[in-house]
């Protein structure tokens, strides 16, 4: 049997869903997706969500707080980074970059 291992990028996922204007889709099971997508002859053994919370936005950061606690719940191992400070100075310019 072959394995499947299925590595979701969750920035670029959630922008890409955001993008259709289904907000439902923003709650994807992602380890059910997985199976399903798995053909007859593969098991599913790893489903990883790599992402990092927005703390300076609350009720995002609680949202996606809520989600990542469901996707582990469910099997998925999620990789949790975090953001770099929002404010950058560019040498020989001063300037602030929001990444908000």
């Amino acid at each position: 049997m072959r394995r499947l291992a299925l590595y979701i990028d969750g920035f670029n996922f959630y922008h890409a869903v955001n993008d259709l204007r289904q907000p439902h889709l923003k709650w994807v099971a992602i380890y059910a997706v997985a199976r399903e997508i798995a053909y007859s002859d593969e098991k599913v053994v790893v489903v990883r969500y790599f992402s990092a919370f927005a703390t300076w936005k609350p009720g995002p950061y609680a949202r996606h707080k809520a989600y990542v606690t469901a996707l582990q719940a469910s099997g998925v191992e999620c990789v949790m980074a975090h953001f770099k400070d929002r404010h950058y100075e560019l040498p020989g310019l001063r300037a602030e970059v929001d990444c908000a």
